[in-house]
């Protein structure tokens, strides 16, 4: 959202705007990566029903329909922009918790589609064994 504005009102040019969005693409993979390891290792999910749902829900990501999941995803995006900007608008600590909360807890309770939140479901389902490949 930050960089779209400064890009819009000429604040950065083409290749900033391509450069953070690498950064950031590549930080949040390596992250959800690291941590997906890490709930493997720690054996979080490791006994049913908690394994059975993260391997059904890793694999019904990477099979469900591409363009559904995209149109779920704009309105997450939408949720996540809001709670970034009531963030901001807020003035002290508490309403900066709760508007940032509710926004992102609205996407996850309605099943919105969070890009960052898949890379994270996906790995962990393919460490846990789902039916899974990177092919």
């Amino acid at each position: 959202m930050f960089m779209t504005v400064s890009l819009l009102s000429r604040r950065i040019v083409w290749s900033d705007l391509w450069k953070n969005w690498g950064f950031a693409f590549f930080g949040n993979y390596a992250g959800t990566v690291l941590m997906a390891a890490v709930a493997y290792g720690s054996g979080f999910y490791s006994a049913d029903p908690h394994l059975s749902y993260i391997q059904s829900l890793g694999t019904g990501k990477v099979y469900a329909n591409w363009g559904v999941l995209f149109l779920k995803a704009i309105p997450c995006n939408f949720l996540v922009c809001a709670a970034i900007y009531i963030g901001i608008a807020a003035e002290d600590i508490p309403g900066k918790i709760i508007g940032m909360y509710l926004p992102v807890a609205t996407f996850a309770a309605i099943g919105f589609e969070h890009s960052v939140a898949n890379m994270y479901f996906i790995h962990t389902a393919i460490f846990y064994g789902a039916n899974i490949n990177y092919g």
